[in-house]
């Protein structure tokens, strides 16, 4: 079969055409956000796929992400969307449980999760390989994917990496920039926001980044270095005990042009907070958020806790009968629910997405002289803030509240300690040996 694929090239950033024709065996794209790196990469996959189709040689392409959810709200999903812009109807079938693209003529795109390794071991015949932030992934995980990648191609063995340069320690930037990599096999491509001609979405977020790091990092695509991470308390999980949660609520955090609005469920297990992403996306009126959450939240005991600085948005959704309560808001209140929440183990569902790549992110601000100051930096902290709001709301804010006032006949012991989780009885011998 002929495919026209001449007017292609003018849905592509131009900084990246001249990638359509890398072939070497290690295609490291990396730079800041919203640069249309892994557009651009779902992009260079199909049109191999539909250059083999027409050639009548398959290919067969393995795209990863480190876990599988998150394959599946990013990559995946991707490809569906270049499928449906581009109207291939009719080449290809969706096998929608499996994350496969299977196309006329036997290519085949397959999307999955490092973390189900039994799957990538069993697949044969891979062409090439994507791994998106591949920074996520270990250097065994990447080894894993390179011996599969082997054997006699139909046109060419490549492996595509594609990331934001977050950590200057990373295995990738000893492996592919400091160890001086063979030219023949490794192709580096850097870009940033200004290479996106289509989506300048990430623009004005970019530029009112204060923290140099993240500037660093997020803005000029350059390798940072992870320190003054506010949450290190956190575990990537795909367990969600939905039926042994007790307290167990929402946290919604709004946001419209700039800021995605953000909301995330919470339930506990003892000591274990687990949070999963129901919602992060701009441009969201009240209307949207009402229609999305109804379909994802079960509200039986349960409340959504809101951004208390939105009481406008926080009356619509109430009045769109949606249970809606505004969070407590104080003096260093952010600080003060940043601690409460560090003391929770917290259990981060893998589908997450955008709340993992803030809990990356999220970091105390630093004076001009790199000391690290007593406030986070605001800026990737939308789903952390919905975060903070429910767990300070199931489980109290811990201020201690000590007066060593004069004799209360009310209570013989003035000095008191309390928070709304602390229980008196339990505690009681606990008090007595102090």
């Amino acid at each position: 079969m002929r495919i026209d694929g001449t007017q292609i090239k003018k849905t592509m950033n131009p900084a990246f055409v001249p990638l359509l024709s890398d072939k070497h065996k290690y295609l490291v794209i990396w730079g800041g956000a919203g640069s249309g790196k892994s557009w651009f990469t779902a992009q260079k996959i199909l049109l191999r796929i539909l250059k083999a189709m027409e050639r009548g040689k398959p290919e067969r392409i393995l795209c990863l992400r480190k876990t599988q959810p998150a394959a599946r709200r990013s990559i995946f999903q991707g490809f569906l969307d270049i499928l449906k812009i581009w109207d291939l109807r009719g080449l290809y079938k969706l096998k929608l449980a499996a994350m496969e693209i299977e196309f006329n003529g036997g290519s085949k795109i397959i999307c999955g999760g490092l973390d189900d390794p039994d799957k990538i071991k069993s697949i044969a015949g891979l062409t090439s390989a994507w791994i998106e932030e591949a920074t996520e992934v270990s250097p065994r995980d990447f080894d894993q994917v390179n011996l599969r990648v082997r054997g006699e191609p139909p046109s060419y063995h490549q492996i595509i990496l594609t990331f934001n340069p977050i950590d200057i320690e990373s295995w990738i930037k000893r492996r592919f920039f400091d160890e001086d990599p063979q030219p023949e096999e490794t192709s580096l491509h850097h870009s940033t926001y200004t290479d996106n001609t289509f989506d300048k979405t990430y623009e004005t977020t970019l530029n009112s980044l204060t923290d140099d790091n993240q500037i660093r990092v997020y803005k000029y695509g350059q390798w940072g270095e992870l320190r003054g991470l506010i949450y290190d308390n956190y575990t990537i999980t795909d367990e969600w005990p939905v039926e042994q949660f007790s307290p167990h609520g929402y946290g919604l955090d709004f946001g419209f042009t700039n800021d995605p609005t953000a909301c995330v469920e919470c339930g506990f297990v003892g000591n274990s907070a687990y949070i999963r992403e129901l919602l992060y996306s701009k441009g969201l009126t009240n209307d949207d958020v009402a229609a999305t959450l109804q379909d994802k939240v079960e509200w039986k005991n349960s409340y959504i806790c809101a951004d208390s600085a939105e009481p406008k948005s926080i009356e619509e959704l109430r009045r769109l009968k949606l249970p809606v309560i505004a969070c407590t808001k104080g003096p260093d209140s952010v600080n003060h629910g940043i601690q409460r929440v560090k003391q929770f183990d917290l259990k981060v569902h893998a589908s997450a997405i955008w709340t993992i790549r803030e809990l990356r992110a999220y970091k105390w601000a630093e004076d001009k002289h790199g000391t690290m100051l007593n406030k986070p930096v605001d800026a990737f902290n939308h789903a952390l803030d919905a975060m903070r709001y429910i767990i300070v709301h199931l489980k109290g804010m811990v201020t201690p509240n000590i007066d060593f006032g004069g004799y209360d006949e009310r209570d013989e012991r003035k000095a008191i300690v309390t928070a709304p989780d602390y229980d008196p009885i339990e505690d009681e011998d606990l008090w007595d040996d102090l």
